[in-house]
């Protein structure tokens, strides 16, 4: 998986429980080396007798929680995938860690407390145990004194909901956020018909303007295939272009793309649309969302499916929310109806998929 917003989220979540296993051994040998006053070694062994299963357990029971989150199906399990997968693999390695490297350490580094042989270091631990011994009483007189008291915790509360539906109010907010991936995907459908040659200028021409911006990279195009519809044909193509990285250049993705809009207006005899790939993988090809308009008339009709594929196209377009709104859906299109010879194709033992991908290469 990339580094993303979900992964680094699912980091960030797991430093706590990866910190917490390798503190509880900690604590339990220097307790071992505090209070039955044993070195280093033998309170680390002792100590890991007692708790190396307490640690298995946690470990197996927290992975337990989020493995089962990568098999869920549909755009809950693609979105969560990589969280939980994430998640699980560092509980796994702080288990780990807490049952190796941690009770090393400690025997090695860790030095007996009672009877130390540095008077500034103990006076100065004990100065610090003191300070942190009045601020956990006061802080435990705080919650004594307030915790009983309904109205200040109901007050406390609503303020506190007040705080975050304000907060939400202000930043923006999204199902899934896009990210600066360094990655322009570029699709383009010139009219029904079209050859692969007509295709490839039109391609020529977006790579001639993509290149004369100083933030790209390189570019790469592909004639024959559509990213939004993954089918071939001669009249679609593709390109990614790939920028330069964030330290090399100012611009954003969402603002070059302002920019290729503009500049590739000039191109008339095809429909260019320009997006980020999409921030979770496996969650499309493009960013934002798709859905499926379903005529259950039993009519047949394309064109008239046309028609109200095309109004709710621009009413989608009217909505502020939405950027750009867009449908692969072409009545128009060159048809051939082939009748399939079934007989024919066993006596020549050939499947009929195979006769299709031959004719979709042509």
């Amino acid at each position: 998986f990339s580094i993303n917003l979900l992964t680094l989220f699912a980091l960030v979540l797991a430093i706590g429980i990866v910190v917490d296993n390798a503190i509880v051994v900690v604590e339990a040998i220097h307790a071992k080396m505090n209070e039955e006053q044993l070195p280093p070694m033998e309170a680390t062994i002792k100590s890991m007798h007692e708790i190396a299963g307490a640690v298995i357990a946690i470990t197996l029971v927290m992975s337990a929680v989020f493995i089962p989150v990568a098999f869920l199906s549909g755009p809950v399990g693609v979105f969560y995938r990589q969280f939980s997968i994430t998640l699980a693999i560092a509980i796994f390695i702080s288990g780990i860690n807490a049952l190796t490297l941690t009770p090393a350490l400690c025997a090695i580094i860790l030095k007996p407390t009672h009877g130390s042989f540095h008077p500034f270091l103990q006076r100065f631990f004990n100065s610090f145990n003191r300070g942190y011994d009045r601020l956990e009483s006061a802080y435990k007189g705080l919650v004594r004194r307030y915790s009983s008291n309904k109205r200040l915790t109901i007050g406390f509360t609503l303020v506190f909901a007040a705080a975050v539906w304000g907060i939400s109010q202000v930043l923006p907010t999204g199902f899934i956020p896009t990210e600066d991936q360094g990655v322009i995907y570029v699709n383009v459908t010139t009219p029904p018909g079209s050859t692969v040659e007509r295709t490839g200028k039109v391609l020529d021409q977006i790579n001639t303007i993509a290149r004369q911006l100083p933030a790209v990279e390189n570019i790469s195009t592909l004639g024959g295939y559509s990213l939004i519809t993954e089918s071939a044909g001669a009249s679609f193509g593709m390109a990614m272009i790939n920028l330069k990285p964030w330290d090399e250049r100012e611009e954003s993705v969402n603002e070059l793309i302002e920019v290729l809009e503009k500049q590739t207006r000039v191109i008339d005899d095809a429909v260019i649309e320009f997006f980020p790939p999409s921030t979770v993988p496996g969650f499309g090809n493009t960013s934002g969302f798709e859905f499926r308009l379903i005529d259950k008339t039993g009519s047949g009709n394309l064109n008239q499916l046309d028609d109200v594929a095309t109004k709710v196209i621009e009413e989608m377009k009217k909505r502020p929310e939405i950027d750009n709104a867009f449908t692969s859906f072409d009545p128009s299109f060159p048809q051939y109806l082939i009748h399939v010879d079934y007989q024919m194709a066993a006596k020549k033992d050939v499947s009929v998929a195979t006769a299709m991908d031959a004719l979709q290469t042509l």
